[in-house]
């Protein structure tokens, strides 16, 4: 089978491996889609993430959906032929952190297209069923590589304690910061602003519902939202673009007691912010690392049509395509959002 193999920054390789085969718990999936994240453009464009370093031939993606090639005894009453969307996270199970439920921070957690595990950008995968989630007629099998994404933001949401009549500020309109949007406004949120150097991606934003957008480029965001709250500066803010000058700002611009939600990754890891403004203003700090109890809700919202999922997905690409999509995103070119690669 084929698959798309990163074996260095910027030098992806279309190739032939293996068709893996299910062990006892696991399924046989043929990919279907697989979105290009953030963190996937991070590996390209730097060869890794921090202290997640390239080192030998890798498969990318965690945003995977497919159909179900073959299975074996299940209580999930998965079937062959089934779509499904793939929770990327295996944990231990038996660590401190997965018996309180908080199992996005297991100490053993295995992630799925993070070095050594590999993702999806194949055309066949092999995952253990208690990570697969059917999906119901009306998501289609590419929308299903939302699922992670949207699943993130519900878990930032849920670290937020976003209350009736909030104000919130949102700091890119990527995937992420448009899905944090769209779960503010269903939180109680009255007034989102939305922050992105990006024209088309702030009218996205206003199209979903967002009270004001800023382009960082053409005015000061923090000076624009501190007037735009009367001087008081909004509730909660969400840093969503992962650069290393939007932390501070996200912070100036929320209120006394506020509270900071760091959702970005950044490649290098390292940043700085004011600690004495954070400090002195009594910022509450929540860092968002991967989610946990999401997935579930995330399908009903997009199922009962709650959450828009249609201005998302503007790209696809082949497999043998793999590296112009990444291309592609890395550079913002065609107005693009989300790009899925198609095995």
């Amino acid at each position: 089978m084929k698959a798309a193999v990163l074996y260095k920054a910027r030098d992806i390789r279309l190739e032939e491996i293996e068709k893996p085969e299910p062990d006892s718990g696991e399924a046989l999936i043929k990919v279907n889609s697989v979105g290009i994240c953030g963190s996937d453009v991070h590996y390209y464009k730097y060869g890794g993430i921090s202290t997640r370093i390239i080192n030998k031939p890798h498969i990318l993606g965690h945003e995977v959906s497919g159909i179900i090639e073959a299975v074996g005894e299940n209580d999930r009453g998965l079937k062959k032929g089934m779509a499904v969307g793939v929770d990327p996270i295996i944990t231990c199970g038996e660590c401190e952190s997965c018996i309180k439920g908080e199992y996005n921070l297991c100490k053993s957690i295995k992630f799925c297209g993070s070095p050594p595990y590999h993702g999806g950008m194949r055309e066949y995968m092999t995952y253990p069923v208690k990570n697969l989630f059917p999906l119901p007629d009306n998501i289609s099998t590419e929308e299903g590589v939302l699922l992670e994404t949207i699943s993130v933001c519900i878990h930032s949401i849920d670290e937020s304690n976003i209350n009736l009549a909030d104000s919130v500020a949102i700091f890119a309109a990527g995937n992420i910061g448009l899905s944090i949007l769209q779960l503010a406004k269903l939180s109680g949120a009255f007034d989102v602003y939305v922050v992105d150097p990006l024209d088309y991606r702030l009218k996205i934003a206003k199209d979903l519902g967002a009270t004001d957008v800023i382009n960082p480029n053409l005015e000061d965001p923090v000076e624009k939202i501190i007037q735009l709250t009367n001087g008081r500066g909004v509730d909660v803010g969400f840093e969503a673009a992962g650069v290393p000058e939007t932390p501070q700002q996200t912070i100036n611009s929320i209120k006394r007691g506020g509270t900071f939600a760091f959702v970005g990754i950044i490649a290098n890891s390292i940043i700085q912010w004011d600690t004495e403004i954070t400090r002195k203003n009594g910022i509450k700090i929540k860092v968002i690392h991967k989610s946990r109890h999401s997935y579930e809700r995330t399908i009903q919202l997009i199922e009962k049509e709650k959450f828009i999922v249609k201005p998302y997905i503007t790209h696809r690409f082949p497999l043998e395509k793999a590296e112009e999509a990444f291309k592609t995103v890395e550079n913002y070119e065609d107005h693009v959002l989300k790009a899925v690669i198609k095995p």
